[in-house]
C-alpha cells in the first residue's frame, strides 16, 4: 500500500504594512508641533525653489525637467533625526496614508509584481479597466528576462513605483537584487487575493507614501511636491504622517531629537527639536503666565526692597556689628591706654619675688668638715 504523504502547508502570504496611529501618538504629534511653524517653514521652501527655477543652472543628465516627478528640488521630504539608533533594519516599507495624495494614479509608471502566470493579472486589470498599472511582470520573467544587472537596471529606471504581490514578498529580495534598494525604489506591498477590491488596493497604495526603517539615526520620509501640493496641502500631509511614521519608531517622541523639512536639494528647515522640550502628553498643561507689574507697583516694590525692615533679623544682626565696628575718639583712646599700662606695672611688681631671706627661717651653716675628711674617718 503506497505512503501518504501530507503537502507541506504553504506559507501565510504577508499581509499590506499599513501605519495606524492610535488616538493618544495622534494627540502627542499634534501637541508636540506647531502647525504655524510648519506652515511658514513651506512657505520659505516654496520660495526658494521658486527663486531657484527662475536663475538658468545646469541641470545633471538623471535628472527631471523643473517641475517633473523625478526633480530633486521638487520634492518634500520630512526628515526625523533620533537620539537612539535602531538595531535592526526593515526592507519592507510600511504604507502611510496621506489626506493629500502623494501619487494621482495614472500620472507615475507603476510596474506590479506579480505570481505566475503573470497573464491572468493582465486580463484582470483589463476586464476592471484599470489604467494606473503600467506594466506586470511575473516571477518567471524576473528569473529569466530580468536576471542580467544591466535589464534589471533598465527596468528600475523606466518605472517610478513597484507594487509587489503580498504572496511573494518573502522571495523579492533574492529577485530583485540591490538595484531596486539602492534606487530607493523597494517594492510595497499590495492584497491581490480580492479581485472585487482590486483598483481600491491599486490606487490606495499609489496615493500613500513609505517609511523604510534603517540603522541610521536620520530617515526621510516623501510628504508632497512642491509644483503639486501648496504649503498649506503639505502641512496637512506632515501633522498627519508624523504619528503614523512615530508609531513604528522605538521610543516614540522621546526617542525624537528633531524635526526638519527639505527639498531634494536644499537644506533643512527645523519645525520641531528636543532642546524645547518634549511633551508625551495628549493635551498640553496649562502654563501660568506672568502678566508685567504697573509701574506704580514696581516702584512701590523697590521702595520697600530699599526700605530696611525693623522686624528683620538679618537686619538687627547687621546693625549690631556695625555699632560694634564704630571706632572711639582719640581722648577716650589714650586714656584706656595710660590705663591698661598702670595696671600692667602693678601686676608685674606683686609677680616679682623679693631676694632678702625671711626673719623666721634660720640660715644654714655649712660644715667645716670637708667631705674627704669623713671619709677617712
Amino acid at each position: 500500500m503506497p505512503s501518504r504523504t501530507k503537502p507541506s502547508p504553504a506559507a501565510a502570504p504577508a499581509k499590506a504594512v499599513i501605519a495606524t496611529p492610535s488616538t493618544s501618538q495622534i494627540g502627542v504629534s499634534n501637541s508636540n508641533l506647531d502647525s504655524a511653524q510648519v506652515l511658514q517653514a513651506f512657505r520659505a521652501l516654496s520660495a526658494h525653489t521658486s527663486r531657484r527655477t527662475t536663475v538658468p543652472s545646469s541641470a545633471l543628465p538623471l535628472d527631471g525637467a523643473s517641475g517633473n516627478l523625478r526633480d530633486p528640488s521638487n520634492a518634500v521630504y520630512v526628515q526625523l533625526t533620533l537620539n537612539t539608533l535602531s538595531p535592526t533594519s526593515h526592507v519592507k516599507p510600511v504604507r502611510i496614508n496621506l489626506p493629500h495624495a502623494l501619487h494621482t494614479p495614472g500620472e507615475v509608471s507603476v510596474c506590479l509584481l506579480v505570481k505566475d502566470p503573470q497573464r491572468e493579472y493582465k486580463d484582470l486589470l483589463v476586464a476592471q479597466k484599470i489604467k494606473c498599472i503600467s506594466r506586470v511582470v511575473g516571477v518567471t520573467k524576473l528569473k529569466g528576462k530580468f536576471k542580467p544587472f544591466d535589464a534589471r537596471r533598465a527596468l528600475v529606471q523606466e518605472h517610478d513605483m513597484f507594487l509587489a504581490d503580498s504572496r511573494i514578498v518573502p522571495t523579492l529580495p533574492n529577485l530583485c537584487g540591490k538595484v531596486f534598494f539602492d534606487a530607493k525604489k523597494n517594492p510595497l506591498t499590495v492584497n491581490l487575493t480580492k479581485p472585487s477590491r482590486l483598483e481600491e488596493e491599486l490606487e490606495g497604495a499609489i496615493k500613500a507614501t513609505t517609511f523604510t526603517q534603517n540603522k541610521g539615526s536620520c530617515t526621510t520620509i516623501k510628504i508632497g511636491y512642491m509644483a503639486k501640493h501648496t504649503p498649506e496641502e503639505l502641512t496637512e500631509n506632515l501633522l498627519a504622517a508624523m504619528p503614523a511614521v512615530l508609531s513604528r519608531v522605538k521610543g516614540g517622541w522621546e526617542n525624537v531629537h528633531n524635526v526638519d523639512v527639505k527639498t531634494g536639494n536644499s537644506a533643512a528647515l527645523p519645525v520641531w527639536n528636543q532642546k524645547l522640550g518634549v511633551k508625551t502628553h495628549a493635551t498640553p498643561s496649562v502654563e501660568k503666565v506672568a502678566t508685567p507689574a504697573t509701574p506704580a507697583k514696581r516702584v512701590a516694590e523697590i521702595q520697600e526692597d530699599a526700605t530696611p525692615s525693623k522686624k528683620s533679623p538679618v537686619k538687627k544682626v547687621q546693625l549690631a556689628e556695625t555699632a560694634a565696628v564704630k571706632t572711639p575718639s582719640p581722648r577716650k583712646t589714650r586714656a584706656a591706654a595710660a590705663a591698661k599700662a598702670n595696671i600692667a606695672v602693678e601686676a608685674a611688681a606683686t609677680a616679682t619675688p623679693s631676694k632678702t631671706p625671711a626673719k623666721g627661717t634660720p640660715k644654714k651653716i655649712a660644715s667645716s668638715v670637708s667631705r674627704s675628711a669623713r671619709n677617712v674617718k
